[in-house]
Formats: C-alpha cells, sequence, structure tokens
C-alpha cells in the first residue's frame, strides 16, 4: 500500500495541493483496505493445499516429532491424534533419505 508519515509540531498549512495529496492517500489507503478484507475466497483444494504446506512446514520445524512438548501437534495446537489424521488424509508422509 505504501506509506505516507508526517511529522511536524505545527499545524498543516492549507495548501490545496497538500490537503489534495492527503485526501488521495486516503482513498487510496480505503480502497486497499475493503480490497484486502474481500481479496479472495480459497476452494477447498487450496484450503487442502494450505493444510498440508501448514503441516509439512511444523513437521520439519519439529523434526518430524508429532507429539511431546517439542512436537509438531502442540506448536499448531491440536492434539497429536487429530494431527496424525490430517497428515494420513492429505498423504503426508516424512520422505525417505
Amino acid at each position: 500500500m505504501g506509506h505516507l508519515s508526517v511529522l511536524d509540531n505545527k499545524p498543516m498549512p492549507k495548501h490545496p495541493r497538500a490537503i489534495s495529496l492527503f485526501e488521495i492517500f486516503a482513498a487510496r489507503a480505503v480502497a486497499e483496505c475493503r480490497r484486502l478484507k474481500v481479496e479472495r475466497v480459497f476452494i477447498a483444494r487450496e484450503m487442502e493445499d494450505l493444510e498440508r504446506a501448514n503441516i509439512a512446514r511444523a513437521l520439519e520445524y519439529c523434526d518430524w516429532k508429532i507429539s511431546g512438548e517439542n512436537g509438531a501437534a502442540r506448536l499448531i495446537g491440536v492434539p497429536a491424534s487429530t494431527l496424525s489424521s490430517r497428515m494420513k488424509a492429505l498423504g503426508i508422509r516424512k520422505s525417505q533419505g
């Protein structure tokens, strides 16, 4: 979106060009916020891909430990049994090698 920062301890002069610049920036900021709010809706396949990638990252980070204090399930915030079920459903396995 970009950034606009004004640091001053005096009131802004009422120059039409400066006011116009702020109005344009504000309008663009509002439009960008609205766009981000409804940018897109994921289809089921995309949600599965996101979940698969997230679980794989967690497992790699935890050296493929699923349960326990330093396990991926705890990192993700789900029971180990749920993580194991999701791994099976999504076809996630530790690769050989």
